[in-house]
């Protein structure tokens, strides 16, 4: 967010900064996240909020709670516990270990099923999945991958709704660091 008030680190206007929001690829624990900002933000000099990635989708698509799902060249699933709003994952492995629906695992199956079961386990774990909000290279250009995720989602977790994310995922730190 820039705001025109003094102080701060110089925004891309000639305002300044008043909150910066990141999300980074690999950025997969709570400590990973708060070293990051701590970091960041003694370099800006300004709150810094800093999340996984995957963590962007659904405030890219107008939401304030659900589940992201990327399924690009690797796939991975997080989202917030609904009582604690503790941070829960599930994939991100890399293709040697899993990456269910991604670029790799299509090589070795059709993924839809497989992605449908990493949101699966972090409602279990206690994620909002009212919404699950999808992005990625992968599900967004193979029709019949998205096809297979939300029929598969249907079966396995009715009631969620399902949204491929139309709007690019930096939208969703702008609305981190506006609040």
């Amino acid at each position: 967010m820039v705001d025109g008030a003094a102080g701060g680190s110089p925004g891309p206007d000639g305002g300044s900064l008043a909150r910066l929001a990141v999300g980074a690829h690999a950025c997969e624990t709570p400590a990973m996240c708060a070293e990051l900002s701590g970091h960041l933000g003694a370099l800006f000099g300004i709150p810094v909020t800093v999340v996984n990635d995957a963590e962007l989708l659904v405030p890219a698509a107008g939401f304030t709670t659900g589940i992201g799902l990327v399924a690009g060249t690797g796939s991975i699933a997080v989202g917030r516990h609904a009582e604690t709003g503790a941070y829960v994952k599930a994939g991100g492995w890399g293709w040697v270990l899993g990456d269910e629906g991604s670029g790799s695992a299509l090589v070795r199956e059709r993924g839809g099923a497989d992605l449908a079961a990493l949101v699966a386990r972090l409602a279990r774990r206690g994620a909002h999945h009212a919404r699950v909000v999808a992005a990625g290279g992968v599900i967004t250009a193979q029709p019949a991958l998205w096809s297979a995720f939300t029929t598969a989602l249907a079966a396995s977790l009715p009631g969620t709704r399902a949204v491929l994310l139309d709007a690019p995922p930096v939208e969703g730190a702008v609305r981190l660091a506006t609040g």
